[in-house]
């Protein structure tokens, strides 16, 4: 028999809760899991071109117009494709950071 909030009746259950402490995201530096080295491309690259030098260099972000850097990520890429944009320079914008000495777990935040 089902108690009102779906459970069973006598049954032992409980919630895993995990808190930022115990996260084994807290003892990880971004830098462990960063790729050295930066796929680059102009603010007029199309945004298809931006997806293939992704697939091409195995990475999630391309560095657009180095000279007033902005990273754009995959997902980026995605959801200007989608609102109508075609070039990195159109509705695409700024992701958060993260520096090489934080861990995984400031960066989710």
């Amino acid at each position: 028999m089902l108690n009102a909030d779906g459970g069973c009746r006598g049954a032992d259950y409980g919630r895993l809760m995990t808190t930022t402490a115990s996260s084994p995201l807290a003892a990880i530096e971004a830098q462990s899991v960063m790729s050295p080295g930066l796929v680059t491309a102009p603010p007029c690259a199309a945004l298809s071109e931006l997806a293939t030098l992704m697939v091409v260099h195995q990475v999630h972000a391309v560095l657009v117009d180095p000279g007033a850097p902005r990273l754009i990520t995959a997902r980026d890429v995605i959801r200007a494709g989608l609102a109508g944009a075609t070039c990195a320079s159109e509705n695409v914008p700024e992701p958060p950071s993260v520096a090489p000495h934080e861990t995984l777990l400031t960066a989710a935040e």
